[in-house]
């Protein structure tokens, strides 16, 4: 993927309004700078723990801090698309 995945675009919002630079958040979710620029663009998964980690960062509500969460499943769920549909027909994982 070459784009912002819907939580990436969220967490770098989130970044860019409190004029956090990428290294910085990165440092404070204890990941590195490379990393966290794959999750926004979709090269690296979000997991559960580096999400509740972003919501704590940025002081989101609970709603706020759920509406994450889902932009974090619904990108990890477009990445792993994006990965099986390079796969050939097939192999196994084509065929769940």
């Amino acid at each position: 993927m070459s784009k912002l995945t819907p939580y990436g675009k969220a967490i770098r919002k989130l970044r860019i309004d409190r004029g956090m630079l990428l290294y910085d958040m990165a440092k404070a979710l204890d990941v590195t700078s490379t990393y966290l620029c794959g999750v926004e663009f979709g090269r690296n998964k979000a997991n559960l723990d580096l999400v509740n980690k972003a919501s704590s960062l940025f002081g989101l509500d609970k709603d706020a801090a759920k509406e994450l969460h889902i932009l974090a499943n619904l990108s990890n769920t477009l990445i792993w698309n994006s990965l099986a549909s390079t796969l050939p027909s097939g192999t196994a994982f084509n065929l769940l």
